[in-house]
């Protein structure tokens, strides 16, 4: 079976009838009407750059020279200096609402932790979706 080279982010390469889509695009992709009936939300959450675990190696590490960790080492500290990155416990937090409900109308989009409804802050609910307009037939 031919298969097409490894798509970014991936462990290898698959089969060229597999699309190149990722679980949250195919999640999102389920109009959210279908879902709503079933108390199903759906989200693409990004819980922010975060100073813990395999990042947080970039902080001290010394890679080798022009490899993608002097890259990532020479990026992510300059990050973390100017502020960019997410504390754990607000990370945790938006993390635990999300899973709570507590943006269950924000379904079907995308979310990170300095979103005002993971916040404490009071967000608008999202409006209804607009229906389609019907076809026309000529």
């Amino acid at each position: 079976m031919p298969t097409t080279p490894p798509a970014p982010g991936t462990s290898g390469p698959r089969p060229p009838e597999i699309p190149d889509t990722t679980l949250d695009e195919l999640l999102l992709s389920i109009p959210y009407a279908e879902l709503r009936p079933h108390d199903v939300a759906v989200f693409a959450c990004h819980p922010g750059m975060l100073t813990i675990g395999m990042a947080a190696v970039h902080l001290h590490s010394r890679p080798a020279p022009d490899t993608w960790d002097e890259r990532m080492q020479r990026w992510y500290p300059s990050e973390h200096t100017a502020g960019r990155t997410t504390p754990t416990g607000i990370s945790t937090r938006g993390v635990l609402l999300l899973a709570a409900g507590a943006a269950d109308h924000l379904s079907g989009g995308y979310v990170s932790p300095e979103h005002p409804a993971l916040t404490g802050h009071t967000a608008e609910p999202a409006p209804e979706p607009v229906p389609a307009p019907p076809a026309r037939h000529s």
